[in-house]
């Protein structure tokens, strides 16, 4: 089993890559910092070569929070394709101790979870059993969920009539409508006590209406966390739902009726596990104190009285299956100076995984651009790039799925480069699929 390696690097102008964007970052000055890696497994979903595979190195960075604030992201090493793991937790020197290690133990389970665009197939040969949705997913959490939910989220338009009209067809936003009544239900009849984190100022028509909505019926507490009023830039992008701190989904879907229907997402549920849940916590709780306070000094301020990370790159949460397979798991966040004590950058993480990977790599995202995209002066942000361009030159097999929806010709072009670097090098080879 392979551990995970702390790479101490360097701030990197205090970047990651955007869950929708492979490479957005900012300055040195800057706050937003971008997530890479929306969806990122060396375990294919669809072919049946990865199934059989119960030993090869694996990394799953499943975000938590795409951020242009912050990402907590789960680190899965080493994964066999079985979605229940019981842990056995060591003793972390100099780590703080919980009293739900023992239960953790016991009952620690993570399944992925997908959405699938409607209408969408796959050829029978590549077709598996699926995954559980993401509606599943957020459904198991908020109708079970015993006294608290905390969510954060990018946007809330669970439904459709906010981009379609009160002529809206249920057929189209169906599965967001039904979450909305599941959270009027939660707080409202069975008085769970929710905590709602959302990004301001809306992008997009809709983006935080039921947000919104949900508050003024009393739904949920509410707060938006605006960055651009405190740090002159940066977005919240997280999308987190944690139940009772002992359940949780993190991943890539918004809180959007199309992100259950419309678009391709992946993400983890993860049940049965207070260890990780109330890490996940201390995160959200970073989102929930920023959203009060009035200047980048003042979150500086709070960040460093903050409590520690439970886990990090270095002392994970060591997971077995019931035939002995070690995960060692943890959450990882960005931008990095706004990260608490011990707590994991995602950047040394994704870099490191991908430096790990021994046979191949599968990476999906939306677009895939190794540059400063937003500025002034574009310029070349390489550390991704050229990680994965060693991988290559190590006879590493790469496979990219990109839709490079934003600024097409740039986003190939980088895509086409690794291609015929590929092409050139005997060992290591570059698939695309735009």
């Amino acid at each position: 089993m392979e551990k995970e390696r702390s790479n101490d690097q360097k701030h990197q102008n205090k970047q990651t890559t955007n869950s929708e964007e492979l490479s957005e970052s900012k300055n040195n000055s800057q706050v937003s910092t971008s997530f890479a890696f929306q969806q990122q497994f060396t375990s294919e979903r669809r072919e049946g070569s990865a199934t059989d595979s119960s030993s090869f190195l694996l990394f799953a960075q499943i975000i938590v929070c795409g951020t242009l604030f912050g990402i907590a992201t789960i680190l899965l090493w080493q994964l066999p394709f079985s979605t229940r793991f019981r842990n056995r937790l060591e003793p972390v020197a100099s780590m703080p101790v919980q009293q739900d290690e023992l239960e953790c133990s016991r009952t620690c389970r993570i399944q992925l979870v997908e959405s699938i665009a409607q209408n969408l197939t796959f050829p029978v040969e590549f077709s598996q059993q699926p995954a559980l949705s993401t509606f599943s997913a957020w459904n198991i959490l908020i109708n079970s969920a015993k006294n608290s939910l905390l969510i954060a989220a990018y946007k809330s338009s669970l439904r459709g009539k906010h981009v379609l009209g009160e002529q809206a067809l249920n057929n189209i936003s169906f599965q967001g409508e039904k979450m909305f009544e599941a959270l009027i239900s939660a707080g409202l009849d069975r008085g769970i006590q929710i905590k709602m984190v959302e990004n301001a100022v809306a992008k997009d028509k809709g983006d935080n209406e039921d947000g919104n909505s949900l508050a003024k019926r009393g739904v949920l507490n509410r707060r938006v966390l605006n960055l651009q009023k405190i740090f002159n830039t940066g977005v919240m992008h997280s999308k987190v739902i944690v139940a009772d701190n002992k359940h949780f989904y993190l991943g890539s879907a918004n809180l959007d009726w199309r992100s259950l229907t419309h678009k391709m997402e992946m993400g983890v549920l993860v049940q049965d596990c207070p260890c990780l849940s109330r890490d996940l916590a201390r995160i959200f709780e970073i989102y929930w104190q920023a959203s009060e306070k009035k200047c980048a000094k003042e979150v500086q301020k709070m960040i460093q009285q903050m409590p520690p990370a439970f886990y990090n790159s270095q002392k994970p949460l060591a997971i077995f299956d019931g035939e002995n397979n070690k995960l060692d798991v943890h959450l990882s966040a960005s931008p990095r100076s706004l990260n608490s004590p011990r707590r994991s950058w995602d950047l040394n993480d994704i870099v490191e995984a991908i430096k790990n990977a021994k046979t191949f790599i599968l990476i999906h995202v939306m677009d895939y651009f190794p540059m400063f995209l937003y500025t002034q002066k574009g310029k070349y942000w390489p550390p991704i790039d050229n990680a994965i361009r060693e991988a290559i030159l190590k006879g590493v097999k790469i496979k990219i799925i990109s839709t490079a929806l934003h600024f097409p010709n740039k986003g190939l072009g980088f895509l086409k480069s690794l291609e015929v670097l590929g092409e050139r090098h005997s060992g290591g080879s570059v698939s695309v699929v735009s």
